[in-house]
């Protein structure tokens, strides 16, 4: 039984992402704070949504993945507020897929889809080296 956790970069990742949706979300309200005196009260809140994301949220959602392959399956607990465990059987799983965004790239990670009848369980971003021993434990790659 071998666990594994998620590097650091892809919480650097996350945080990145949150704080370019952030800016955007941010800048358009300010584009409509002159017709709309209320879009101020949202970008703040918005701006707090984000500070709240980067830097409670994120790091406790990417510390509490942690990825547990047995001897017939593969156990994902996940979760910060709502903990959840996913169970993917071997004998279910139809293909794994892993795909990367360019930035994901330039940092050298990429994200796993493992898929099963009616079920697809999605990992967030790993070291393309851990994604590809990932794959050959579950016997995606012979």
């Amino acid at each position: 039984m071998t666990e594994n956790t998620l590097p650091k970069k892809a919480l650097l990742l996350w945080r990145i992402r949150i704080f370019l949706l952030g800016i955007f979300l941010f800048a358009v309200c300010l584009y409509f704070w002159t017709t709309f005196r209320w879009a101020v009260s949202v970008a703040t809140v918005i701006g707090l949504l984000v500070l709240f994301m980067l830097f409670w949220y994120l790091p406790r959602f990417i510390n509490s993945y942690k990825i547990t392959i047995q001897e017939s399956a593969v156990v994902i607990k996940s979760g910060v507020f709502i903990k959840s465990i996913h169970v993917m059987p071997f004998s279910r799983m139809i293909y794994t897929q892993t795909f990367t965004t360019p930035l994901a790239k330039k940092m050298g990670l990429t994200a796993v889809t493992l898929k099963a009848a009616r079920s697809r369980i999605f990992l967030p971003e790993m070291t393309k080296e851990d994604a590809k021993a990932f794959i050959h434990a579950i016997g995606g790659e012979k």
